[in-house]
C-alpha cells in the first residue's frame, strides 16, 4: 500500500483518501480483468440514458510511434464510442508524429491533432489539447497509456449512476 501511494501520488493526498483511493483502484483493476467477451459485446449495444461525448486530451512529445499506436489503437477499440482524441504534439520539426495521427485521423474523424512546432512543456501541450476538447467530459491520458476495451463504458456507467459527479478517478 505505501509503495503504491510514493508510485502513484507522491504524497500530495491526506492518507485517508489515499487508502479509500487504493481501495477504489483495486476494485477497478480486478473488473477489469474479469471482462468477458460476451460481456464487451453486450456493452457495444448499451445504450445510456445520458452519453455524453468523452475527449481524450493528450500531450505527447517525442512519443515512439509503436507506444503512440498502442494507445490510439485501445482508444479505438472501446466498447463505448462516443469520444473524441484530441492529441497535441510538441515534438521538435521532424521528429514529431503527424504521419501517423494523420493516418488515424484520415481513418476516423473523431481523431483531431494538432502539431504545435515546439514543445510547451506537459502543462502546456495538455492545455493546446484541451483547447481542442468540444466533449461533455475530459479524460486526460498520457501519450504512453493503454485502456482497457471496457474502460469509458465504466466511466460513463459512473457517470449515469451519479449524475452529480465532477471528477471520476481511474488508473
Amino acid at each position: 500500500y505505501e509503495d503504491w501511494i510514493a508510485a502513484n501520488h507522491y504524497g500530495l493526498i491526506r492518507p485517508e483518501d489515499a487508502r479509500w483511493l487504493y481501495r477504489q483502484e483495486q476494485g477497478y483493476v480486478e473488473s477489469m480483468k474479469n471482462v468477458t467477451v460476451k460481456e464487451l459485446a453486450e456493452q457495444r449495444k448499451h445504450l445510456f440514458d445520458f452519453e455524453p461525448m468523452l475527449s481524450v486530451v493528450i500531450p505527447a512529445y517525442k512519443t515512439p510511434e509503436r507506444y503512440l499506436r498502442e494507445m490510439l489503437d485501445s482508444i479505438m477499440g472501446q466498447t463505448y464510442t462516443n469520444w473524441e482524441i484530441c492529441v497535441a504534439d510538441g515534438s521538435p520539426r521532424g521528429e514529431g508524429l503527424e504521419r501517423v495521427l494523420k493516418k488515424y485521423a484520415d481513418r476516423d474523424r473523431r481523431v483531431r491533432y494538432e502539431i504545435l512546432g515546439s514543445n510547451r512543456g506537459i502543462s502546456g501541450n495538455t492545455n493546446a489539447a484541451l483547447d481542442m476538447a468540444r466533449g461533455d467530459f475530459v479524460i486526460l491520458a498520457d501519450h504512453d497509456d493503454t485502456l482497457p476495451p471496457n474502460a469509458f463504458y465504466e466511466v460513463v456507467k459512473a457517470i449515469n449512476e451519479n449524475p452529480d459527479c465532477q471528477v471520476i478517478y481511474s488508473r
